[in-house]
């Protein structure tokens, strides 16, 4: 994190943190998505990030006669995120349209033949789409995520590309339909349900399956079986015996130390770890003790 004067430039995890922990007097009901054209990716340097915050600031104030730089976010193409004007207040995005919006202004120029948009700065721009929708309480629509380009109607200073013909699909409202939209509710539902991060020892216990031919097909090393069909299945690869008892077989042979309930679920990660321990023919690290 870094911050000189009214501009905080975070990567994507620190912004997380800070609008979240955020109180915002207005009501938000919309998102606006600019491009800045200039500066685009050529005055970008790698580390003139607030620098060009305050060359658009001065702009803003000194040419646009705007009372602060008009954005309340830029992001850039090192997927960073540089905070603006205090979000209390309007932004000066769209003309006759900024009441209860939130202006973030992409640096670089997305028209077609002009900048090739960075992964990072995409990603950047799906996020901080995502976690305005969520922090507002949103839904993902026309009327809510809002290119400039659309508003032409309201004034002549809204005729233009902005945010670029080329901005992740093209700047009509069909193509943010098409092909923005989805990107956003998938990192908002990402958000809503976040889902645990795979560990390498996991990923190794659904291989030792495989290699060991118990099972013939990846798993998601979360899916879910029961002790009594783990049971079932490591008997008939093993010593293939006939009416078991399905948990006292699991201890008899060391997979468990306990009881369990024949339909208590365990997950493919859990067993493959299980399997491995007990053939004793890979070490791996977790601290699960059944």
């Amino acid at each position: 994190m870094q911050q000189k004067g009214q501009f905080i430039l975070m990567n994507r995890q620190e912004f997380f943190d800070y609008i979240m922990n955020l109180n915002v007097s207005r009501q938000i009901n919309h998102i606006q998505n600019h491009h800045t054209a200039e500066p685009s990716y050529n005055e970008f340097n790698g580390n003139n990030h607030i620098q060009l915050m305050i060359n658009m600031k001065n702009y803003h104030i000194n040419q646009a006669g705007f009372s602060d730089i008009a954005q309340h976010f830029s992001t850039f193409p090192d997927g960073t995120i540089c905070v603006g004007r205090i979000l209390d207040n309007d932004p000066a995005g769209i003309k006759s349209h900024n009441k209860g919006g939130i202006c973030i202004e992409h640096v670089g120029n997305f028209d077609r033949g002009m900048d090739n948009m960075t992964q990072e700065h995409k990603d950047t721009i799906v996020f901080l789409n995502a976690i305005l929708c969520l922090k507002f309480n949103l839904p993902i629509n026309t009327d809510t995520i809002v290119y400039h380009t659309w508003f032409g109607y309201l004034s002549s200073a809204n005729i233009k590309s902005c945010p670029g013909t080329n901005f992740i699909g093209g700047n009509t409202q069909n193509n943010a339909l098409k092909y923005f939209y989805p990107l956003v509710q998938n990192k908002l539902n990402e958000f809503i349900n976040p889902q645990p991060k795979v560990q390498q020892w996991q990923i190794d216990s659904i291989q030792f399956l495989l290699d060991k031919g118990f099972i013939t097909r990846t798993h998601d090393v979360f899916e879910p079986v029961t002790f009594q069909m783990f049971a079932f299945m490591v008997n008939n690869f093993l010593h293939k015996q006939s009416n078991i008892n399905p948990i006292q077989y699991l201890k008899d042979n060391h997979f468990i130390n306990s009881d369990h309930d024949l339909n208590e679920i365990v997950t493919w990660q859990t067993l493959g770890y299980m399997f491995m321990n007990r053939l004793q023919e890979k070490e791996i690290k977790n601290p699960i003790d059944f």
